[in-house]
């Protein structure tokens, strides 16, 4: 054991929390989930520029899209809700089942 179980969900935490806040699910079977996808100029993607977290504003784009039913964006709805499920396991482990259960739920409405 390192002792680094804390620091480990909080930094799990952080991620679950910010993408859950991305996620609607008000009106079942109409949900909503916001994602950005960096562009610089060519339309290629912010994985090109290796620069500071911040100044990457300075030279690329950050357009913000919805991915409904309607308008799916299968690769990033996928890994999220892989990243739910994956990081429900973890916190179940260390007793925080009431954020597993939340973590799981959306993973199965993703």
């Amino acid at each position: 054991r390192t002792g680094q179980d804390k620091p480990l969900l909080d930094a799990l935490r952080h991620a679950a929390d910010f993408t859950l806040k991305c996620f609607t699910d008000d009106r079942p079977g109409k949900y909503e989930f916001y994602i950005q996808v960096g562009k610089t100029a060519g339309d290629r993607n912010d994985h090109s520029v290796w620069v500071p977290a911040e100044v990457v504003h300075l030279v690329t784009d950050r357009p913000a899209y919805k991915v409904t039913p309607a308008v799916p964006g299968t690769d990033v709805a996928g890994h999220t809700a892989a990243a739910w499920a994956a990081c429900s396991v973890a916190f179940r482990a260390a007793g925080d089942t009431a954020f597993a259960d939340r973590l799981l739920e959306q993973a199965r409405k993703m």
